[in-house]
């Protein structure tokens, strides 16, 4: 039996389904992101349950919180809070909970330079003069 893809999905250039969901490139609540209370210099445990077994940041009060899904710390908080934009500290990848999809924006791209800094070989070649 086949199912009904949403329009949003398809694509009309290759007549093909698009696996990625558009809404992934526009998040509404970037906005509430809060970079002055971002401190990666902690370990990454979750705040409720001391796992660090898949933790994510919440960007807007900067708590860590274990999982994404529907009973998990990360995705109560979303919703007790209203906060909604969360990294995930392991892939590096930002979701919009409790929505569950992946928030892809290059706007976000310095918070996951200050969590994982990467340097050239011509950077660190100039540090030593």
């Amino acid at each position: 039996m086949l199912k009904a893809v949403p329009s949003r999905l398809f694509s009309a250039k290759n007549g093909r389904v698009d696996s990625e969901d558009r809404r992934s490139r526009h998040c509404p609540y970037l906005d509430t992101i809060n970079r002055s209370v971002l401190d990666f210099d902690f370990e990454k445990l979750c705040s409720i349950s001391l796992s660090h077994i898949n933790a994510y940041a919440c960007l807007v009060c900067g708590k860590y919180f274990q999982g994404r899904g529907l009973k998990s710390h990360a995705y109560i908080h979303s919703v007790q809070f209203s906060h909604h934009v969360f990294l995930n500290l392991h892939t590096l990848k930002f979701y919009c909970l409790p929505d569950n999809y992946e928030i892809i924006d290059s706007s976000l791209e310095d918070i996951t330079y200050v969590l994982k800094p990467t340097f050239t070989k011509q950077q660190i070649a100039n540090l030593d003069k």
